[in-house]
């Protein structure tokens, strides 16, 4: 039992440092935005501002003394549209004045929509003079907004314009420039900017930034047109690399937003390039889950399902695209996930599903987590995150983990006395651990990680783990 004991725990501690090295990722769950609620709620708050920023409803502008002073949330469309409806000789009056206002958030936001403004209107002349822009961001967003607007109208003169100005911008910075230009030039020519963003040296790894970041602006521009059958041909041309990875992440991302029943088609027709099919269908899975997590769980479901029926091994990231969902679904909204696996039928396509929800869940019922650990079909999986369960309980109140030890009756003795054997400095070592790599639940998302990526505890299964025949349990409460 000690020598299993010790075999577990190696896995998961292998599991976390695989993970700490290369995929750390979030340490914290990002709360999705409902973006339709939160833009009435912000609108609703501007009250008679509202009309007076909404130029072309009302043919009037409020004056930018009322909109420094107010604090009232503005929408950034609706500061657009009042920068955009100035007069140049206007626009540079009030930029005047507002630079000599103290330095605030509000302030920056004004200045920030006249400069965008002016760049739009004349991106040639606003470029010959940035000078006068003193906050480096508000020049580098204004600056790419000229560029992305000139090279709409002539890529080779905006084009020529970044390589005219190579010490006016950090590296990232002249990155980010190039990559504004390239979305404006793929706004009227996108073969045109295929070919541009193609002929890029990736030789190394500063290069390699400059494409990606290119790339990524192209699959963007290209999705803002709703192009994206033609951008799938379009990137299919790139050789098999991170950069075409890049172009097709960006693509799938904007386009499950939009449209993601078309974008999950998509994924399914992906037969020829089994490691595209797997990385673009999590890139849909995760984001679909933000806005309708249970039709993404459906199809996730179906897709893993398919996967291992077409040979593709259980657990690997091919066949955990119900866990990718559940992972972002549990962000929100712990329960409807926890149901809607209770609906499933249990297969072991569902283990890492469940293991990724466990983890979740113990952060709230630690108990109820390991209930749902023993649904899992899988001995090793099982038994790796009983241990990685056992270690976060350790880590967070090692005199609760000690007294559901002792009492426990959903834990055979051959469970409790692995778990009981897990040495004291282990879970000290993790706590160590999690501070340097940035506390919050670092250890648990780089577990995840490993479930996801089928390393450490979903890796070199001991078996084949059939059918579990046991209902899964209740839901960890709240």
């Amino acid at each position: 039992m000690k020598y299993l004991l010790f075999i577990i725990v190696g896995t998961v501690i292998g599991a976390i440092a695989f993970e700490s090295g290369y995929h750390l990722g979030q340490t914290k769950p990002v709360i999705a935005e409902n973006n339709g609620g939160g833009v009435a709620a912000r609108l609703g708050a501007l009250h008679g501002l509202r009309a007076n920023l909404e130029i072309g409803s009302t043919g009037q502008s409020v004056d930018w003394q009322t909109l420094l002073k107010t604090s009232d949330p503005l929408e950034s469309s609706l500061l657009a549209a009042w920068a955009r409806s100035l007069e140049p000789g206007a626009a540079a009056e009030i930029i005047n004045a507002l630079k000599a206002q103290p330095a605030n958030l509000r302030r920056n936001d004004l200045l920030g929509a006249l400069y965008n403004a002016s760049a739009e209107h004349d991106p040639k002349g606003f470029l010959s003079d940035t000078n006068g822009i003193l906050v480096p961001a508000l020049r580098e967003k204004s600056i790419g907004t000229a560029l992305k607007t000139w090279a709409a109208q002539d890529p080779k003169a905006a084009l020529q314009w970044i390589k005219d100005n190579p010490g006016t911008a950090s590296a990232s910075a002249g990155d980010e420039r190039f990559a504004a230009a390239i979305a404006g030039f793929a706004s009227t020519d996108p073969t045109g900017a295929l070919a541009t963003v193609s002929a890029l040296s990736d030789n190394n790894p500063r290069d390699r930034l400059m494409k990606s970041a290119a790339t990524k602006a192209l699959a963007d521009a290209l999705a803002e047109q709703g192009q994206f059958t033609q951008a799938t041909t379009f990137f299919s041309e790139l050789p098999a690399g991170q950069t075409r990875n890049d172009a097709y992440a960006e693509l799938a991302q904007r386009w499950t937003e939009i449209a993601p029943t078309d974008a999950a088609t998509w994924v399914e027709g992906l037969t020829n390039d089994a490691s595209l099919k797997e990385a673009m269908g999590s890139q849909v899975a995760k984001e679909w889950a933000m806005t309708d997590p249970a039709s993404a769980a459906t199809w996730a479901a179906k897709m893993d399902a398919q996967d291992t029926a077409a040979g593709v091994s259980e657990g690997s990231p091919g066949s955990t695209l119900l866990a990718t969902t559940i992972r972002a679904w549990t962000t929100y909204d712990l329960d409807s996930a926890g149901q809607f696996l209770n609906l499933l039928p249990s297969s072991p396509t569902k283990d890492p599903a469940v293991a990724i929800f466990a983890l979740r869940a113990s952060q709230e019922d630690p108990q109820g987590a390991f209930q749902w650990v023993s649904t899992i079909s899988d001995p090793q999986m099982r038994n790796g995150l009983m241990v990685g369960l056992s270690l976060l309980w350790m880590q967070e109140d090692q005199a609760g983990f000690n007294q559901f030890l002792g009492s426990s009756t959903m834990l055979n003795d051959e469970q409790k006395q692995m778990i009981s054997s897990i040495p004291a400095q282990t879970a000290q070592s993790l706590t160590q651990l999690n501070t340097v790599m940035g506390g919050g639940e670092a250890v648990q998302t780089m577990l995840e990680n490993s479930i996801l990526n089928g390393r450490g505890l979903v890796g070199a299964r001991s078996g084949s783990g059939g059918p579990i025949t046991t209902a899964p349990g209740p839901e960890p409460s709240n």
